[in-house]
């Protein structure tokens, strides 16, 4: 099935949550403060980045640079299969 020339499915979107899709639900550290990484938004001027707390609410990152970037620690690793037997 081929998309739209102007479906914003492809291109940057597409690669952006593929390279970060290992990265949803998971935890940073910003400041003391921990965040989630909850997704993807696309808004009208660019692609961000959805970070969230319960206490601070969302930041958005423009997807240009790397979460890191923002001066964000990964802080958690994901559940592996010897840590689910």
């Amino acid at each position: 099935m081929m998309s739209s020339p102007n479906c914003i499915c492809d291109g940057n979107l597409s690669k952006i949550i593929h390279d970060t899709n290992h990265l949803f639900d998971r935890k940073f550290k910003y400041r003391d403060v921990i965040y989630t990484f909850i997704g993807i938004t696309y808004a009208s001027d660019d692609l961000y980045y959805l970070m969230w707390n319960k206490d601070e609410g969302i930041r958005l990152l423009s997807c240009v640079g790397a979460i890191e970037g923002f001066g964000f620690e990964l802080i958690d690793e994901p559940d592996t299969d010897e840590d689910n037997e």
